[in-house]
């Protein structure tokens, strides 16, 4: 496979800068977004928020203990008189028919979602830094190719004008090699003003340093063999577990629901004690208790939020089913893609191969006079086209594979 060298004065033209710019591998950037991207920041503090969840759900569980104190003066007939009292009440729920349990295990829930969000993002992120990366070096490779065609142009019109002054060329001839020198002079500026806005694009994904000129490197090589996509892996990626939570969380829902039928049932205790400080009277006393609560009328609520919520499990189902579908026709669809990725980037070589014979061997039957101006110059674009072709199906190649990594739950490295 060709490989592409980029010489260090190129590097410096991409900045426009004499700073020599900095070389990021994709582990680089990828260790930097962790640090700043935002994304990520905001999943950290989810995952924080659900453990928080966790916490106050289970604390419902627990018995509710109060201390109390008090100091009290009263005014009677022979002068006031001081009493410090002290007080501790204590109360624990005994049946809520499941309600406060599934609260529990719906914060649960949240938090396995909070993580797998996470990693998701992760993914994401990965995904998005890769082909990001990728586009930049597509520039920087095409801005090295495109130095290579201005090469080839100027000595296509150098060698048009020699035949031309020697009467082997028409002036049209000469027009039209030059005409091209431009546009390939041209086409430097748009790849230059691309390869700007992938370095702000992956600046700000990565935090990379403000104005500070870089470029990448990367490993464009692509799997020469495929696996079908993997049932198993299939069946655990992060998108069917989010929405298989988001259906077990619907349950939670109907069973705190129903709970709402059912009696709730509470003990109580407290613990009371006083002293007079004028004449040491001491007093103290305890108490327990048993409450019951039960709904007789709330205008119809209760069973409206269990035929809403009943419903809402009934949707997720289907959810579940459709996001399954989509998912396997999503990762055939990558895997496909990536098959063509392979074919398309070992075709585009032989071509680049061919054509490169091919130009040598025109070069010379033009420069003799066995074939026309035309002739030649059809050879000349299709070997300069071919060469473009050929990297953009390297690139295009290991866009294909990191999507095929992306839909199979991986992208970091």
């Amino acid at each position: 496979m060709r490989r592409f060298t980029l010489c260090l004065g190129l590097l410096l033209g991409l900045s426009f800068s004499a700073t020599s710019p900095t070389i990021y591998s994709f582990n680089d950037l990828w260790t930097m977004a962790l640090s700043n991207n935002v994304g990520l920041r905001i999943q950290a503090e989810k995952v924080i928020q659900a453990n928080s969840d966790i916490t106050l759900a289970k604390s419902a569980l627990a018995p509710a203990v109060d201390l109390g104190g008090s100091l009290r003066s009263s005014v009677t007939s022979s002068g006031l008189k001081p009493t410090a009292g002290l007080s501790l009440s204590a109360s624990l729920p005994l049946y809520d028919a499941g309600r406060l349990g599934s609260k529990v295990e719906a914060s649960t829930l949240s938090k396995k979602m909070a993580d797998i969000q996470a990693h998701t993002t992760l993914v994401d992120i990965g995904y998005s830094l890769k082909v990001q990366a990728l586009e930049l070096l597509r520039q920087v490779k095409l801005l090295d190719l495109n130095q290579l065609v201005v090469n080839r142009r100027q000595q296509q019109v150098d060698l048009v004008r020699l035949r031309y002054k020697a009467g082997l060329e028409n002036i049209g001839s000469v027009y039209t090699t030059e005409v091209n020198l431009t546009v390939s002079q041209e086409e430097r500026k748009t790849i230059l003003r691309k390869i700007n806005e992938q370095q702000e694009a992956l600046r700000a994904m990565a935090g990379l340093p403000a104005s500070a000129p870089f470029t990448v490197s990367l490993n464009t090589a692509t799997p020469t063999t495929l696996a079908p996509p993997s049932e198993t892996i299939l069946s655990q990626h992060d998108r069917l577990t989010l929405k298989t939570i988001s259906l077990e969380q619907a349950k939670l829902d109907l069973v705190a629901a129903q709970s709402s039928l059912a009696p709730k049932l509470s003990l109580s205790g407290g613990a009371d004690a006083s002293q007079s400080l004028s004449t040491g009277t001491f007093d103290s006393s305890l108490s327990f208790g048993l409450s019951a609560q039960f709904s007789l009328f709330d205008g119809g609520a209760t069973l409206a939020q269990i035929q809403r919520s009943t419903s809402i499990i009934r949707e997720r189902e289907q959810l579940l089913l459709q996001e399954k579908s989509t998912l396997q026709n999503e990762s055939l669809q990558a895997f496909n893609d990536l098959q063509d990725a392979i074919s398309t980037r070992m075709t585009s070589q032989k071509y680049r191969e061919a054509n490169q014979e091919r130009s040598i061997i025109g070069d010379k039957r033009y420069s003799t006079g066995f074939i026309d101006f035309d002739s030649w110059l059809l050879v000349e674009n299709e070997l300069l086209q071919s060469e473009k072709n050929e990297l953009n199906a390297q690139i295009n190649g290991a866009e294909a594979f990191a999507k095929w990594q992306q839909i199979q739950g991986g992208i970091a490295p």
